[in-house]
């Protein structure tokens, strides 16, 4: 289930831009549908066995987070996921984008941000009933972090 996920979310960042910035929907995916669903659909596709965390405790205003072991992190609103992380736990290569990769070989597969700074890049999703964002964050080793969440 966790590389069907990644497949998704991988395959949506390496669709031909629209615009400098912006990604196209090739495929909504799992992934994407999982942005506003609830607990039930986060335990079908990850488990049962997550670790629930106090979200004050590292600074989010979320309602609720989450944390499974495979390196997946979910934050809601109210009931609903409003942001997904994937970390550099999560195992394997998706479309020649993995953990470690540096910045400048992102931008190649994916095409120019919508924002980069020195650690991390942007691209904006606008397609699905957004705005939605895609971050991806880089550590001395390379690619570390993936995240995609709704900008309210």
């Amino acid at each position: 289930m966790l590389r069907h996920l990644f497949t998704a979310a991988l395959f949506l960042m390496i669709s031909a831009p629209i615009f400098p910035g912006e990604i196209s929907p090739s495929d909504a995916g799992y992934w994407m549908e999982l942005l506003g669903s609830g607990i039930e659909e986060a335990e079908k596709a990850f488990g049962k066995d997550f670790l629930e965390i106090e979200p004050e405790a590292v600074g989010s205003r979320a309602d609720r987070l989450i944390w499974y072991n495979a390196g997946i992190t979910l934050w809601f609103s109210g009931d609903e996921i409003v942001q997904l992380r994937a970390d550099s736990n999560a195992e394997g290569s998706i479309e020649g984008l993995k953990a470690g990769m540096s910045m400048n070989a992102v931008k190649r597969r994916c095409g120019s941000p919508w924002i980069e700074s020195h650690d991390s890049l942007y691209y904006n999703l606008p397609w699905h009933g957004g705005p939605v964002r895609l971050r991806f964050v880089f550590s001395p080793a390379g690619l570390d972090e993936i995240y995609l969440y709704y900008v309210r």
